[in-house]
């Protein structure tokens, strides 16, 4: 031992390796950067391929301009921690999905959910750091406000915020659970990338 501590990285390979070991583990999703050493998938023959890394059975994560899990719930439905800008869609089919039901979002930021739209209409429940709710449900309230539309040095939330705002099924709270298909989810509240953010821990 170095007494050096490992990197964000370094610590997510150890605890996927120790959910890998144990039953009972866990691994912890919040803006993944996993290895690309896994399976890849692509949308359709002729087009380029869309790394899509499966860590377990019933856990992948997709690498596109941000990383999305997708739990399976191995009868053909998906949930999506963040969604970035929807792409994730190209590949499910061949992860055995056919529609996506839910999606945890872990901050409000635009790359991470732009393409949300195309789930939530057809039928996927969107979930939402609760201090982040306005910024999903009503980002034109900051947009018109005019303190926002000019260039200055300190502010917040800044201008990676959402340009239209998306229906909202629910709010995702600190040590809040979830339960969906096999898995258990734990939300955490981590604050600082965003004020409000929250990352997930799923077993």
């Amino acid at each position: 031992m170095t007494g050096k501590k490992p990197t964000r990285r370094q610590f997510l390979k150890q605890a996927a390796g120790a959910a890998a070991v144990g039953s009972g583990g866990a691994a912890l999703l919040h803006r993944v950067r996993a290895e690309r050493g896994g399976q890849v998938w692509a949308a359709s023959a002729g087009t380029p391929q869309t790394p899509c890394t499966r860590l377990f059975p019933h856990l992948a994560v997709f690498h596109g301009p941000v990383n999305v899990g997708v739990l399976l719930d191995g009868q053909g439905k998906a949930l999506l921690i963040d969604c970035g800008d929807g792409r994730v869609e190209e590949v499910l089919p061949s992860l055995g999905v056919q529609a996506v039901d839910t999606i945890l979002c872990t901050h409000h930021h635009r790359d991470q959910a732009c393409g949300a739209a195309r789930f939530t209409q057809k039928g996927a429940k969107l979930f939402v750091p609760a201090a982040e709710r306005p910024y999903f449900e009503k980002p034109e309230t900051y947009w018109q406000d005019l303190k926002h539309r000019w260039n200055y040095y300190i502010f917040h939330p800044h201008r990676l915020m959402l340009v239209e705002g998306l229906p909202v099924a629910g709010e995702c709270k600190e040590d809040q659970q979830i339960a969906w298909g096999p898995a258990r989810i734990r939300a955490l509240a981590t604050p600082g990338h965003t004020d409000g953010a929250v990352s997930f821990l799923v077993e």
